[in-house]
């Protein structure tokens, strides 16, 4: 595990972009330019990771105050319904960067979550990023047909989101 070199969240092995702050990981991808060369995000992914994180500050004071019993069965927070809506519904920009970043950002996500325990939750939010990864693959083919880095990187989320569901 690494961290990121702008903010300090910690970063699965391969992870691209820090999740927080959306910079790409500068340890494992150095030499990078361009758009996925250490600069911020397109500014609708930016705006979407921003608030993705204030709702992951909120599930973690939530998950301080509530105490949930193994016996009862997982109901979502206040603060991760949020998170799932705005998974779910946020509109992103439909332009050739924001569309390649948006689906390398769900690989980083999707990653993670093959990190944490394995079970009815973290196939939960695995299930939802994978549905915006399925809309972010098909905008990619569509936008950028030949670019090789939208099929890897679909790929990629495949397998990683069944290991997850697979729980």
């Amino acid at each position: 595990m690494t961290h990121c070199s702008k903010c300090g969240h910690p970063l699965a092995d391969e992870m691209k972009y820090c999740p927080r702050c959306g910079i790409v990981n500068k340890a494992l991808h150095p030499g990078e330019t361009g758009s996925e060369g250490g600069r911020p995000l397109p500014p609708s992914l930016k705006a979407f990771t921003a608030e993705l994180e204030d709702y992951e500050r909120l599930i973690a004071e939530e998950k301080k105050k509530i105490r949930i019993f193994p016996q009862e069965k997982a109901v979502l927070t206040l603060g991760e319904r949020r998170k799932a809506a705005l998974i779910q519904n946020y509109a992103f920009q439909n332009d050739e960067e924001t569309i390649l970043e948006a689906l390398l950002f769900v690989k980083s996500r999707v990653s993670l979550l093959t990190l944490e325990k394995k079970d009815k939750r973290t196939a939960y939010w695995a299930q939802l990023w994978m549905v915006r990864a399925e809309e972010f693959y098909e905008r990619g083919r569509a936008l950028l047909p030949t670019e090789a880095r939208v099929q890897k990187a679909y790929d990629e989320i495949v397998r990683d989101g069944r290991n997850v569901e697979a729980a």
